[in-house]
């Protein structure tokens, strides 16, 4: 999967990752690159730096492993190696993620928990995460609360439409709508995107659609997008291209 995310002020978030079952185990590696340029960077006294270039480079490298037990129990783990540089202030840590996911009345309902980041909380964000969903072959509903060590407990859900390949015959769609309960970011400016769908006032609701065939040359494809309105500054947006093979 390669994904890309275009947040603000020239933030850019990159991915690439890599998924090999083995058995009942998946092995997974990723490479994350976030960058920030054009920045208009002053002094604490306010005065203009002249630079050029990239403000911000961050680098994580992880390397991932789950399995099944009893088909209705999943436990994963990831290591983290992140490499920091914040306009030439460099840190490099490890952190771990861990998580397991109970599957219930036939994957209709999920329940999940995760240790995100756990490691030195000083360097990295730590947080613990809960989620539930449940499916449908029409819909899919799910809800999120998070709790990092420097925030409130935040909480979000989530709405997601599908529309089966029995139905357009050629691959699966779906529809996404989310709500988080984030800060506000004030009024988007007149003419940007958002203020013309009547969302120049949030920066709590994400929209978005994807699709997955496996009739592309014998391969699996799906694409997904988002799009996450966030007020004064601006509109995020994400695209992700996935391949089965």
């Amino acid at each position: 999967q390669i994904s890309h995310m275009q947040w603000y002020e020239g933030v850019g978030d990159s991915a690439i990752g890599y998924l090999q079952p083995l058995g009942k185990t998946v092995l997974g590696v990723s490479l994350r690159y976030l960058r920030m340029s054009d920045l208009d960077y002053r002094s604490a006294q306010g005065i203009p730096y002249d630079y050029t270039g990239q403000v911000m480079q961050d680098f994580v490298a992880t390397v991932s492993l789950a399995r099944t037990f009893f088909g209705v129990l999943d436990l994963g783990a990831t290591a983290k190696y992140i490499n920091e540089d914040n306009f030439h202030v460099k840190h490099i840590n490890p952190a771990f993620d861990v998580g397991a996911k109970l599957k219930l009345l036939n994957n209709k309902l999920l329940l999940g928990f995760m240790g995100q980041n756990l490691g030195d909380t000083e360097e990295v964000p730590s947080a613990a995460r809960g989620g539930v969903a449940f499916n449908t072959k029409y819909f899919t509903l799910a809800g999120e609360l998070v709790k990092y060590v420097d925030d409130k407990v935040r909480y979000g859900f989530g709405l997601v439409i599908h529309i089966p390949d029995d139905i357009v015959e050629i691959a699966t769609f779906d529809i996404r709508l989310g709500y988080y309960n984030r800060e506000s970011t004030g009024y988007a400016e007149d003419g940007s995107w958002a203020k013309r769908i009547g969302l120049e006032d949030t920066s709590k609701i994400s929209l978005g659609f994807g699709f997955y065939s496996s009739e592309v040359m014998g391969y699996g494809l799906g694409i997904d997008y988002a799009m996450l309105p966030s007020g004064a500054l601006g509109t995020a947006h994400q695209i992700a291209v996935k391949l089965q093979f």
